[in-house]
């Protein structure tokens, strides 16, 4: 599914593979040297526990969700699978509650098309991220302008 790593995707609950919500496959070869990483948008935290499996034990591995639903889950998910190198927490906006340098790697899927302060939530990733850390993200993006039909919130909640 979405080219992930078919062991590592076959390996996991279905419960987990059912609540997954992202577009694609945020991890890109060699993502193994990194030691931290924070997954914008977790949900119920799937590439997290990707990541875990990929980083290994040792790796520091944060999410961030604005659901507080979906950041339980994701502990909770963590927590049945014994993963204690990953930890979900809730953010109520774009600002990302972690020091500047951070992180080696920061992830996401299909979360950076939802934000409405884009510009924002770029400059807290570079933030966060440690010098010559990379940013790594699937997302969905439209060519052309949007239908007036699809504007507005009534369009997205039929």
């Amino acid at each position: 599914m979405h080219d992930y790593n078919e062991t590592l995707y076959q390996e996991l609950p279905k419960e987990i593979i059912d609540s997954f919500c992202g577009v694609g496959n945020p991890f890109l070869p060699d993502t193994s040297k990194n030691k931290s990483l924070l997954d914008i948008g977790c949900g119920s935290g799937l590439d997290m526990i990707i990541a875990s499996k990929t980083l290994g034990k040792t790796a520091k591995i944060y999410g961030v969700d604005l659901n507080a639903e979906m950041v339980k889950l994701a502990n909770n998910n963590f927590k049945r699978l014994g993963l204690k190198n990953c930890r979900a927490l809730t953010s109520k906006d774009e600002v990302l509650p972690f020091a500047d340098n951070s992180f080696d790697l920061v992830i996401s899927n299909g979360v950076f098309n939802l934000s409405l302060q884009k510009t924002l939530l770029f400059a807290e990733v570079f933030r966060v991220l440690k010098p010559q850390g990379k940013l790594q993200f699937a997302d969905i993006v439209l060519r052309k302008k949007l239908p007036t039909e699809m504007k507005g919130a009534a369009a997205w909640s039929n």
